[in-house]
């Protein structure tokens, strides 16, 4: 039997399992899929089903606990979309969902440099701030497991700058003397019984 007509056969049995609705059945399409795949990639529409059938084979193998099987589905699906498709409108939740989905399981998988890879693609097209911090946090747990620190500062002091909190790249006496003032016109706004409320901490009887 010809290649040509064995990839067909594999379609052919891949679109009659997406017909079952149980995830053992999307999973077993998307290995057929797989085995077709370098015949399948004609038009968006035929595509589209065949790449959600990769996601929801990952989910199904992350549900398994099979990560390497569940990085693989999703690293195929995305690859299924051409360029300028992957991040238009009509896909941009789909490959989003896809891509950060890939950055946790390069991350745990140990595949730190595919981890920070995907990041920076999401933080590319990312639309929201909680999205990018999102995609912050799974980037600097990738860099310190690479021990790449001063990148994971960077990182970090993206995050609290998409937070509204600037810190200095250097503390010096300056900066301190700057909080003790605001400390200070903070009490003078406050009456005693403000003060009093201030929640504290006993150091000593902790200690103790």
């Amino acid at each position: 039997m010809e290649e040509s007509e064995q990839q067909m056969i594999h379609q052919m049995i891949g679109r009659k399992l997406l017909l079952r609705s149980d995830d053992i059945y999307q999973y077993l399409a998307a290995t057929h899929f797989n085995s077709a795949s370098s015949s399948m990639k004609s038009t968006y529409e035929d595509r589209l089903p065949i790449i959600r059938t990769f996601m929801e084979a990952s989910k199904y193998c992350q549900h398994k606990s099979a990560l390497e099987e569940a990085a693989f589905f999703l690293r195929k699906g995305l690859s299924f979309f051409y360029p300028e498709e992957k991040w238009s409108t009509r896909n941009f939740d789909l490959s989003f969902e896809m891509t950060k989905s890939l950055a946790k399981l390069e991350c745990i998988l140990g595949n730190f440099e595919a981890c920070m890879a995907a990041n920076q693609e999401i933080l590319t097209w990312s639309r929201s701030t909680k999205d990018t911090i999102d995609t912050l946090s799974i980037d600097i747990n990738a860099r310190i497991a690479a021990c790449a620190y001063e990148e994971v500062v960077a990182a970090a002091r993206r995050i609290f700058y998409l937070l509204g909190m600037k810190l200095p790249k250097r503390i010096t006496p300056f900066h301190l003397f700057k909080k003790m003032i605001e400390m200070r016109k903070l009490f003078d706004s406050l009456k005693d019984e403000g003060i009093m409320s201030l929640p504290s901490s006993d150091v000593d009887s902790a200690a103790a």
